[in-house]
């Protein structure tokens, strides 16, 4: 047990500092000697656990290969955050482009297990678009998951030569008008109105439940006396705020009319006014 254990450590870092070396430096720039030498390893332990050099190479982009299934999140938002995602990742330092596609420009060769490996990952990556969008009832699945899997790649591939984080969010847009054409809509969002918006010495947001509340307690106004109204300073604010935030009418929107405005604006105003008025 004790050897097995020790071959196995031995096993996992070769394939950890295969990983750092091709991924970072590429895969022809980097040699056995120097993957064994990074692991700690003989050369000859190397070839105990990977034949070859190509043997590492697939071993290498198969432990990439991370099986992605859609999960219980929404799917729109699954979809957009694969691009959020990219843009972490650009913006980390580190990215040196997707690994399948470096593997496959490196070596040249139709015939390298790595060719069928990247494929089988591009695929799959294909396959969880579709699903979502299936889920998402959108028009042609099929066809969109391709569209959004090269505008995926596209911006992989621009992000390597830029370098910009921002080329992630570009293409985080351009998918959002992608999935808006298939008929994949913006979830709708709860509506409310923001005092902060319109009265910035008041950070809070308004829902429209209590604004309607709001409304229903004034219904009963008409019964009860003007002059208790009108010495009630609450009252009195709660008047101001309502027109301020255009919810009763005048001059910014004449268009809106609650029954009990007029007796809101005689009851507020002072006897003196109405008699200079």
């Amino acid at each position: 047990m004790k050897v097995d254990r020790s071959v196995s450590s031995a096993a996992e870092r070769i394939l950890a500092a295969a990983d750092r070396l091709f991924y970072a430096q590429g895969i022809r720039a980097v040699g056995v000697d120097t993957v064994s030498a990074e692991a700690g390893v003989s050369k000859r332990t190397l070839y105990n656990h990977y034949p070859s050099k190509d043997a590492l190479i697939a071993a290498y982009l198969t432990a990439r290969f991370k099986q992605l299934a859609p999960s219980d999140a929404p799917a729109r938002e699954q979809i957009l955050g694969n691009f959020d995602r990219l843009e972490r990742l650009i913006a980390d330092g580190s990215f040196r482009g997707c690994p399948y596609v470096n593997a496959v420009a490196e070596l040249g060769d139709a015939r390298h297990p790595a060719g069928k490996i990247a494929v089988q990952f591009k695929e799959q990556r294909r396959l969880w678009y579709r699903a979502l969008l299936e889920r998402l009832a959108a028009r042609s699945p099929d066809a969109l998951a391709t569209q959004l899997q090269i505008l995926f790649e596209g911006a992989l591939a621009a992000a390597l030569v830029r370098g910009d984080p921002a080329l992630a969010r570009s293409a985080r847009d351009a998918a959002e008008v992608l999935l808006a054409a298939s008929g994949v809509r913006r979830p709708p969002r709860p509506a409310e109105y923001s005092a902060s918006r319109v009265c910035p010495a008041l950070p809070i947001a308004f829902p429209t439940p209590l604004l309607i509340s709001t409304a229903t307690f004034l219904l009963p106004l008409p019964l009860t006396p003007l002059w208790l109204l009108r010495g009630c300073p609450a009252f009195r604010s709660m008047f101001l705020a309502l027109r301020h935030w255009r919810l009763l009418p005048g001059r910014r929107c004449p268009w809106i009319r609650l029954p009990v405005t007029s007796l809101l604006r005689r009851s507020l105003v002072s006897p003196l006014s109405r008699g200079t008025g």
